[in-house]
């Protein structure tokens, strides 16, 4: 089973890491803030031992960075 380690790091993003060696489906996970704000993955893929991450506001998605 895959452990997957979340950390919030100023100004405005957080980061999802995989500890485990095996890659882990994210399809339709979702975060959300206290604000209301949610963010929903969509065809997601993420590498055992990887991190992404998760930005507020408007941008363009990468493979690391959303």
């Amino acid at each position: 089973m895959a452990r997957l380690a979340l950390t919030t790091v100023p100004p405005a993003h957080t980061q999802i890491r995989d500890d485990s060696r095996r890659a882990v489906n994210l399809d339709g996970w979702a975060l959300s803030v206290e604000d209301g704000h949610t963010y929903t993955f969509g065809h997601y893929r993420m590498n055992g031992r990887a991190t992404v991450r998760v930005r507020t506001g408007i941008g363009r998605d990468t493979r690391s960075d959303m």
